[in-house]
């Protein structure tokens, strides 16, 4: 299913980056709800960690620039938005 789904013709950087976002926003709010739990609260720093990790990375390759800037509905807009 992965596969196919990478395999669409609709799928790209620029339209997966905005889901990491959200996925990022997740692990802020469960910071925020499991303050206290000490096992939950060092699991989602650790994956937080790791995501934002990659996620910086994405934004320092000439990939994820030509992904944006070829999008026809974002264009340098994003760019100049950030």
């Amino acid at each position: 299913m992965t596969t196919k789904a990478l395999e669409s013709n609709t799928l790209t950087l620029d339209n997966v980056l905005p889901v990491i976002d959200y996925i990022l926003s997740l692990f802020e709010e469960g910071k925020e709800k499991f303050r206290g739990d000490k096992l939950l609260s060092t699991a989602i720093n650790t994956g937080w960690a790791k995501i934002n990790k990659y996620y910086c990375m994405t934004e320092q390759s000439l990939a994820y620039a030509a992904a944006v800037v070829l999008n026809p509905t974002m264009k340098w807009q994003w760019f100049l938005k950030i």
